[in-house]
């Protein structure tokens, strides 16, 4: 099964982020899209 994951931005650890973060530790092999990553 392909996943991927996307999320408007990575900027911060706040709640969005710590949700993608955890999404990654569920599916490691998924890739990851985002409009910006600081």
């Amino acid at each position: 099964m392909k996943v991927a994951i996307i999320h408007y931005w990575l900027v911060g650890m706040r709640g969005g982020e710590k949700v993608v973060e955890a999404l990654c530790e569920m599916y490691p092999d998924a890739d990851v899209f985002t409009h910006v990553y600081v």
